[in-house]
């Protein structure tokens, strides 16, 4: 287990297929960088990001880190999701 954190647009675009400032907002991570479900939950966003680490914040996307044990995680949730809603059959 490392203490590294990656750039999560490399991430997003990389492994997700989306541009950063779409992609976090399924980390659950508010503008001020405190994790905050509700904050993209009320947008129609579900928290994809839930017991994962990041670092910065979604109102500077670009600052935005994940963990890097924590990236294959992240893609294979939002990779479901999308898969569920495309679908029809995602709950939030």
């Amino acid at each position: 287990m490392s203490d590294r954190y990656v750039n999560f647009g490399d991430i997003a675009r990389g492994r997700c297929g989306t541009q950063c400032q779409y992609g976090a907002r399924y980390t659950g991570i508010d503008c001020n960088g405190n994790p905050n479900p509700d904050y993209w939950k009320e947008l129609g966003y579900p928290d994809l990001g839930k017991g994962l680490r990041f670092r910065g914040d979604t109102n500077n996307y670009h600052s935005l880190e994940i963990h890097e044990d924590d990236v294959e995680e992240f893609a294979r949730r939002y990779k479901k999701y999308k898969e569920k809603r495309m679908n029809g059959s995602w709950e939030y």
